[in-house]
């Protein structure tokens, strides 16, 4: 008995020694995971970035497609600049703006380390290169409300008239209304304890980014008036290659999975957002493109028909599905995103409708 008293001792003690030894094994893998998680949400955040700077290229290929052959050169620099400029100009003042105000303003930030980056180096940055990606990340999102209105404009704007725009809104306008909605402080924001009607939830940028340079567009639009002859003989002034009016819209539509998806801003924990978000994304985008190439067939002329199916319309249509589920995308049900496709093609139908009754030439 003695006997086998001591062999339960022994093995009882072995057992707490191997306990002991895993216990410090995952104490010393516990920091490494931890570091895991956040490298890997750096890289997403990268990756999405990324994806929404690709739609640079979308926004030129189908502005290029949209205008008269003549005209695709400038089109194109101008599209180029909105890259360049934009990135000078959220680098020195637009970041800074954007973010939060230390006194609290409600209108507008006062981020002293986005001012030109001047509060980032290696030994403040934090989370393993999140400040940084973040920075780029935002950047991306400035220059796609920019390059919005590079297709409004296109075959009037001064290219030195064009660039004074691409500052004040990358500089300004835009940073005002990021602030306005996405900062904690901003009268906007849901974030804030004394928010206007409940604050506004706009995950991904259907107003902060698209209404935005929509709305920029619109006034310039208006502003420059229509091109000489738009209105007198419509037939001079169509695109003149619909490969590449289909090209840039695929390419848009790719990019919009990293600014839908990439608005979760981490990965971990946040999966199934990501995953809703791209199911949402598609379904909206899908389904007012369908919407929108049968109304252009099929209502009346007076109603805007034309009778045909148009490859022109059908693809606005398919970018409308997308700017209009992008704030609800990452709370929508399918059957949501499906109504808010039906719906993004009718707004859209009705408001190129409206603006060619009020003159206002947008290509």
């Amino acid at each position: 008995q003695n006997s086998d008293a001591m062999s339960d001792s022994v093995r009882i003690a072995a057992l707490e020694a191997t306990v002991n030894s895993q216990a410090q094994l995952i104490a010393s893998q516990a920091g490494t995971i931890n570091e895991i998680k956040l490298e890997t949400d750096t890289f997403y955040v990268f990756w999405a970035a990324t994806l929404v700077f690709l739609m640079q290229c979308g926004f030129a290929v189908l502005a290029a497609g949209s205008v008269r052959e003549k005209n695709v050169r400038n089109i194109l620099l101008k599209n180029g600049l909105d890259a360049c400029v934009g990135c000078v100009v959220w680098f020195l003042v637009g970041a800074g703006f954007a973010g939060t105000s230390a006194s609290g303003n409600r209108f507008i930030g006062n981020d002293v380390a986005n001012f030109a980056l001047s509060g980032l180096d290696d030994t403040t940055t934090h989370a393993y290169g999140y400040d940084w990606i973040s920075f780029f990340f935002s950047y991306t999102f400035a220059a796609a409300a920019a390059t919005i209105v590079s297709g409004a404009v296109a075959e009037r704007c001064k290219l030195s008239a064009y660039i004074i725009y691409t500052c004040i809104i990358t500089g300004f306008i835009y940073p005002v209304v990021v602030h306005w909605v996405w900062d904690s402080s901003g009268f906007m924001s849901a974030g804030n304890p004394d928010h206007i009607l409940g604050g506004v939830i706009d995950f991904a940028g259907s107003g902060v980014v698209h209404m935005t340079g929509g709305i920029a567009s619109i006034v310039a639009a208006k502003i420059l008036g229509p091109r000489t002859g738009r209105w007198e003989n419509p037939k001079l002034f169509e695109g003149h290659s619909t490969p590449l009016q289909i090209l840039g819209t695929f390419l848009l539509w790719f990019g919009w999975y990293g600014f839908n998806g990439g608005s979760t801003l981490v990965l971990h924990g946040q999966a199934n957002t990501m995953a809703r978000v791209a199911v949402t994304t598609t379904i909206s985008g899908a389904v007012s493109g369908c919407s929108g190439v049968l109304l252009k067939r099929f209502l009346p002329p007076a109603l805007g028909g034309i009778h045909v199916f148009d490859v022109g319309h059908t693809c606005n249509s398919i970018l409308g599905g997308l700017v209009g589920v992008t704030a609800g995308c990452a709370c929508f049900s399918p059957g949501a995103a499906f109504a808010c496709g039906v719906v993004s093609s009718i707004v859209y139908h009705a408001a190129s409708c409206f603006s060619r009754k009020l003159k206002i030439d947008d290509p």
